[in-house]
């Protein structure tokens, strides 16, 4: 939220799938994140923050998700459907493999600073506080 709030006009925020194998609801939880954007782009980030604060990586549950997603006015029997077809597996799994293959990314959480004009880029590895990103995108954009 402070790098959005500090740097809004200077950046585009992506937030990419990176369903790691060894959770073993990760794939699911990616697709069900895309069929709450289907449903209503504009909960599609603040359902991945609500799905953060509630859950730790230990304790999260697809069920549990669809009662979150629930209290969040989406509608849960449309998300199941949704989540059940898979249409969104391919995608999550794509969004992974760039960030493998393009980036050399084998674990989260990471994140990429790019420079949007001179193609420039680090990578965060880890969960740091705002400052480790603030300063590195002062670095990029200087």
């Amino acid at each position: 939220k402070k790098i959005e709030e500090n740097f809004w006009s200077k950046l585009n925020i992506i937030f990419q799938h990176f369903p790691l194998s060894f959770r073993d609801e990760a794939l699911f939880a990616a697709q069900a994140i895309e069929c709450v954007g289907e449903q209503n782009k504009e909960l599609y980030y603040s359902i991945i923050d609500a799905s953060y604060n509630k859950y730790s990586n230990n304790n999260f549950s697809l069920i549990g998700f669809y009662n979150l997603a629930e209290e969040n006015a989406i509608d849960k029997t449309e998300l199941e459907t949704c989540v059940d077809s898979e249409k969104y597996e391919a995608r999550a799994l794509s969004q992974m493999s760039i960030g493998q293959s393009v980036f050399g990314i084998t674990w989260t959480p990471w994140s990429v600073i790019i420079n949007n004009i001179t193609w420039e880029y680090e990578i965060i590895w880890g969960a740091y506080p705002y400052d480790t990103f603030k300063e590195t995108i002062e670095k990029l954009l200087r």
